[in-house]
């Protein structure tokens, strides 16, 4: 996640956003940091089910497959919101947020 929002920020910072910006992005960061954690878990979870291993825990074991979907939209819709809230347009962005729910 912080990985994902120092990114973020970085881009912002070097394109002279503005405060309400630099805080739209920030918290898209992080959101976006938290679905591509809950995508990479559904991923694990259903390729280690395909070869029959044992898996670890992860989001989409301790909450199953379905609500690991739910909270992959949820953390990605509102990532989109901020940038709603924000005024900050990016499409960049936005495409890679979507291509999180494909």
């Amino acid at each position: 996640m912080a990985l994902i929002t120092a990114s973020v920020r970085a881009g912002a910072l070097l394109g002279g956003a503005s405060l309400a910006g630099l805080k739209a992005v920030t918290a898209f960061g992080e959101n976006l940091g938290l679905a591509f954690q809950v995508r990479d878990d559904i991923l694990d979870a259903a390729e280690r089910s395909k070869k029959g291993a044992p898996s670890g825990p992860n989001y989409a074991r301790v909450f199953g497959a379905g609500k690991a979907r739910d909270r992959l939209r949820s953390f990605v819709g509102t990532g989109l919101e901020a940038l709603d809230r924000g005024g900050v347009k990016a499409p960049l962005l936005r495409r890679l947020a979507g291509r999180l729910l494909q």
